[in-house]
């Protein structure tokens, strides 16, 4: 189920954005910036805590279309409860990875919002990530599956959910997107039982180390 779902996601994510964007690759273009900074993304550790990863491959086409320079899609595992979350993060310039959150994408694919998106913060050793929150839900066979997610971009120095990213990161050579997704069957949980922000402590713990020095 969250293979399928993983794979599907990141497809809705990037036609929508290439629909849109490809016709603008010109103007955006590639640069060494860029690509040093996706290139960084290769370093992000495929096991963090008592997480362990598998990747899935995207398509090129795709990445290309959506103008994506890297891009890290794994699903991690925990190998004590066996819970599973799906992390993607995009890197690029910014206009193609500023725009279409999954409350823009996720309804060509019938899942629904099922309330106005949460703003929420996690912090861990000092730093401070700000990330939307919410949950999409569609009917599968009669079964209501809800998917979890958490989105956030990565500009100068911070994760952030500024009220419009494109013009907010316009100016900056490169940003990040990224994704937490979790696929949830039936009722969701309590929000202390679930185990998406924990899992997010150490995913920008980690990137601190990962990610290049702020831009001048």
């Amino acid at each position: 189920m969250l293979q399928k779902y993983s794979v599907a996601i990141a497809a809705i994510m990037m036609i929508a954005s290439g629909v849109v964007q490809g016709i603008m690759s010109e103007r955006w273009g590639t640069s060494a910036d860029v690509e040093t900074a996706a290139e960084t993304l290769k370093s992000f550790p495929t096991t963090i805590g008592v997480w362990d990863s598998s990747e899935f491959e995207l398509s090129a086409n795709m990445l290309k279309t959506a103008e994506v320079a890297g891009c890290l899609s794994r699903r991690y595992v925990n190998r004590v409860d066996g819970n599973t979350i799906t992390l993607l993060i995009f890197c690029g310039r910014p206009g193609p990875i500023s725009l279409h959150p999954p409350t823009a994408c996720f309804p060509s694919a019938g899942l629904s919002l099922e309330a106005p998106p949460t703003r929420c913060r996690v912090s861990a050793d000092g730093i401070v990530a700000e990330l939307w929150q919410g949950d999409f839900v569609k009917q599968t066979g009669g079964i209501p599956v809800r998917l979890r997610t958490f989105w956030t971009w990565h500009g100068k120095d911070a994760w952030q959910i500024p009220a419009n990213p494109r013009v907010t990161f316009a100016r900056e050579p490169y940003i990040f997107k990224m994704y937490i997704t979790r696929v949830l069957e039936g009722p969701g949980p309590r929000p202390a039982e679930d185990p998406c922000q924990d899992f997010i402590r150490l995913v920008i713990t980690e990137l601190q180390n990962v990610l290049p020095p702020p831009a001048a």
